[in-house]
């Protein structure tokens, strides 16, 4: 599972982010859903909460998470899936 861009992501009052979440060399997953959280929701929010990705050729690999930036700090951003 990668993050692009990776490490921690600088955001101001308004800002917005993209950030491409995407599985990597992976076989053998088949709708895994990924639940994403901002470490200081109050400086920064990511959407969507959640995400269904496969393995496999045609299948969804990636999702493009949003970072809205409400106050000026960093956050990280966790993915987590069981």
């Amino acid at each position: 599972l990668t993050f692009t861009p990776s490490g921690t992501i600088q955001v101001t009052n308004g800002s917005l982010r993209h950030v491409l979440f995407s599985l990597q060399d992976s076989t053998g997953v088949n709708n895994q859903v990924v639940n994403f959280t901002s470490s200081n929701p109050a400086i920064a929010t990511v959407t969507p909460a959640s995400c269904t990705v496969s393995s496999g050729t045609g299948e969804q690999s990636s999702c493009v998470l949003k970072i809205q930036g409400l106050q000026n700090g960093s956050v990280s951003i966790s993915a987590a899936s069981n």
